[in-house]
């Protein structure tokens, strides 16, 4: 017998909310049946691309759709009362990352969720990414060797006003919460890290920063995000004793094995460029069907944050800083 599908709604109708509804859109078993936003405008849009109901008032939503989940996608500062109110109404999570603005915050959201048996997952989409996915078996059969440093990249051009660079937390926050995973998950848990920024003043205006992390594993991190220029590569290269791991978000992804000339692609030609979303909901959803195992639950969203707590300390006491 088929399974009743998963009722959906979303709370924050920003511009990512397209690739979340893409994502449950590529998956079986989810029907998206309503938007919550402050902005009235924002929820009527998006509900009409859903064909649900629009809403600005959260408990209404609630009420009213007897939701199973939620894709929340609000700038992370506002997200705890948020979070609180879908624990008491026992309605599983999936956070845009960061999952707060701060660790304390986290913590407290992750809390929320573990006394109301709450799902709440935080979205690293690169985790997903065929190429990380990729280096990481290689990683895990011994084929790359030690991992010795990984460096990352991410950058795009930012002509936006300060409001709009603080909502979505400035650079370190923003794109930093994605290279403080990959680098966790691909180099090793940092213990301490030295940093430069543009500002020490707010994190949430930070546009330009570069850290370099050393890892539990005696691997070196490389950080850099760049919010001023108007062209910059998304890039990830992971360095090892067996040879290096090159992702390139525009263009072919490769591994070099260091005893040959032999170059093995890591790109996948036949999958969609949303690929990594879809995936990523996909494991939600099957997460909230009592299917899989959480694989980026709300602990590593907090553990994120440490990072980036304290690469924002490095910048601002211009030391090298430890983490956690």
């Amino acid at each position: 017998m088929a399974k009743e599908p998963l009722r959906i709604g979303f709370v924050g109708c920003g511009g990512i909310a397209g690739a979340h509804i893409g994502g449950y859109q590529a998956n079986d078993g989810a029907e998206l049946v309503a938007a919550c936003d402050i902005s009235e405008k924002a929820a009527k849009a998006l509900a009409e691309k859903i064909g649900g109901a629009a809403y600005t008032d959260l408990e209404e939503m609630l009420d009213k759709e007897k939701l199973d989940a939620v894709s929340l996608l609000t700038p992370p500062a506002i997200r705890m009362p948020i979070t609180r109110t879908l624990c008491e109404h026992k309605v599983h999570i999936f956070s845009e990352k960061p999952l707060a603005d701060s660790v304390a915050v986290a913590k407290d959201m992750a809390k929320a969720a573990g006394e109301n048996s709450v799902l709440l997952m935080v979205a690293q989409c690169h985790k997903f990414h065929e190429p990380v996915r990729k280096t990481r078996e290689l990683i895990d059969d011994g084929t790359l060797g030690k991992v010795r440093m990984v460096r990352n990249r991410f950058g795009y051009g930012w002509t936006k006003t300060d409001d709009q660079v603080r909502s979505r937390g400035g650079v370190l926050l923003d794109n930093g919460a994605h290279s403080s995973y990959l680098l966790r998950f691909l180099g090793g848990e940092p213990v301490r890290v030295m940093a430069r920024g543009d500002r020490a003043d707010d994190i949430t205006l930070l546009r330009d920063v570069a850290a370099v992390l050393e890892t539990s594993d005696n691997c070196l991190g490389v950080i850099e995000l760049n919010g001023t220029v108007p062209k910059s590569k998304g890039i990830i290269e992971v360095y090892g004793t067996g040879g290096a791991a090159y992702i390139d978000y525009a263009g072919e992804s490769v591994f070099l094995p260091g005893d040959s000339n032999e170059k093995i692609v890591l790109t996948d030609p036949d999958l969609p460029g949303s690929h990594r979303f879809d995936r990523e909901i996909g494991h939600f959803l099957a997460c909230v069907r009592g299917e899989e195992t959480p694989m980026i639950g709300a602990e590593e969203g907090v553990r994120d944050l440490m990072v980036i707590e304290a690469i924002f300390k490095s910048i601002q006491d211009g030391e090298m800083v430890d983490v956690g």
